[in-house]
């Protein structure tokens, strides 16, 4: 859903006309995610096929509860409130400095699910298990997502 939302708000931050947004879309939050980030209509494919149609009933009535309780009237009053604070990937604060990653050698079973899902390239297999390169490393946290050991482990510097 994060390339959808992207895509959503660079659209409406360019041009004036309806957007169809579609990909991904779950819950009812989704739904919201999309409207807030310039979408004029959401449609649901999977999520609605996977749960029911019946679904797509208690997805209103929960967004109703939700708007009621911050005091939004219509979609009109949420539609693109997302956009002035949605930035370019590249404007996204990067690399913090008081936080790293390491990985707990006692927990790696050396199976290379990281490997996969590092973007950066920080992580090689040893003997004793994965290891991440500091400097190449974003702390990102998607090893840790993925690791079905829980391996990588943040740290405080």
């Amino acid at each position: 859903m994060g390339y959808g939302l992207k895509m959503v708000g660079a659209a409406a931050k360019e041009i004036k006309i309806p957007i169809i947004a579609g990909l991904g879309v779950w819950d009812w939050q989704d739904i919201v995610r999309y409207i807030m980030a310039g979408a004029t209509l959401v449609q649901s494919g999977a999520g609605i096929m996977l749960q029911g149609y019946k679904v797509s009933r208690k997805w209103e009535e929960q967004m109703s509860v939700w708007m009621e309780a911050k005091g939004y009237k219509s979609l009109a009053d949420i539609k693109g409130l997302a956009l002035p604070n949605m930035i370019k990937t590249a404007e996204v604060p990067r690399k913090p400095t008081n936080v790293g990653m390491a990985i707990d050698t006692t927990k790696c079973t050396r199976c290379g699910v990281c490997l996969r899902s590092c973007f950066y390239d920080a992580i090689t297999l040893t003997k004793v298990g994965a290891v991440i390169d500091p400097k190449a490393c974003d702390v990102c946290g998607m090893c840790g997502e993925v690791c079905p050991s829980y391996a990588p482990q943040l740290f405080y510097k």
